[in-house]
């Protein structure tokens, strides 16, 4: 039997395992702004299977563009400039009834359906998903328009918002 007038000797404490303190490589690294078009146009060709979308991207400035656009529609102002490349290319058509009245020719809605299906042909979630990948980059280019600190996701929802209100 053990003596109890002994005094247990402790054991060493076991060395701790050296941390590593070194940041994991990143998955993905952005490009800078000024470089982000090729990106842009990848990331969005791929959120669709439609075809007429490669010709909305041919554009520079992508992601500039976005900003802009995402922050005079939140303002409720039409961002002619920035889109452009979706106007029609037939007038609308009216006929004039009175000095005040028109006649709008139904034909002149289908105008923007092909707008409406490549809008609606694009994958919600892998766009959320895009959106996140980019959103260092369109933060950027929200402060260069001189909101500083201001919060970029904030005017999408402001955009997104002004778009549900709108009648169709």
């Amino acid at each position: 039997l053990p003596d109890p007038n002994l005094s247990a000797v402790p054991l060493p404490e076991p060395e701790p395992e050296p941390v590593d303190t070194t940041p994991p490589e990143p998955a993905f690294v952005l490009p800078r702004l000024d470089s982000s078009d090729e990106l842009f146009r990848d990331g969005v060709a791929s959120l669709t299977k439609s075809a007429e979308i490669s010709d909305w991207l041919e554009v520079g400035e992508l992601a500039r563009r976005f900003v802009v656009t995402a922050d005079n529609v939140s303002r409720g102002l039409l961002p002619r400039d920035q889109l452009g490349v979706l106007a029609p290319d037939q007038p609308f058509a009216a006929t004039r009834i009175s000095d005040e009245d028109y006649l709008l020719d139904e034909a002149g809605y289908r105008r923007f359906d092909m707008v409406a299906e490549v809008a609606g042909s694009i994958d919600a979630r892998r766009a959320a998903e895009f959106y996140d990948l980019v959103r260092p980059l369109l933060q950027e280019g929200h402060e260069e328009l001189g909101y500083q600190g201001g919060n970029f996701d904030e005017v999408v929802l402001g955009a997104i918002g002004r778009l549900l209100e709108t009648p169709i």
